[in-house]
């Protein structure tokens, strides 16, 4: 449970120190090739969506879905162990780690 809460209470800066970085966002979205309909596992603020795919996101943080701007994917609240998502027709995913 601790380290839930510290997710949460250092997740208000997200916006304010994470930023898209251009060559991590081309060689994610460069890896899923033509994929037009991505899924966005712990997609937080959303810094590496691209705006011309069809990208639902997931996070389980209210804290960082909270911080995703206007007109962003939809983010559903779900944990990449449990995505609310089933079948063979789920689309390719991305998850990045920041460091």
């Amino acid at each position: 449970m601790l380290g839930a809460r510290l997710y949460e209470a250092i997740g208000g800066a997200c916006t304010a120190t994470r930023r898209t970085e251009p060559r991590i966002a081309a060689q994610i979205w460069d890896a899923l090739g033509d994929a037009q309909t991505v899924l966005n596992v712990r997609a937080g603020t959303g810094s590496c969506e691209a705006a011309d795919r069809d990208v639902t996101a997931v996070a389980p943080s209210a804290v960082m879905r909270g911080q995703r701007p206007a007109g962003s994917a939809p983010c559903a609240a779900a944990a990449a162990e449990s995505l609310p998502f089933e079948g063979p027709g789920r689309p390719p995913a991305i998850a990045v780690r920041w460091l």
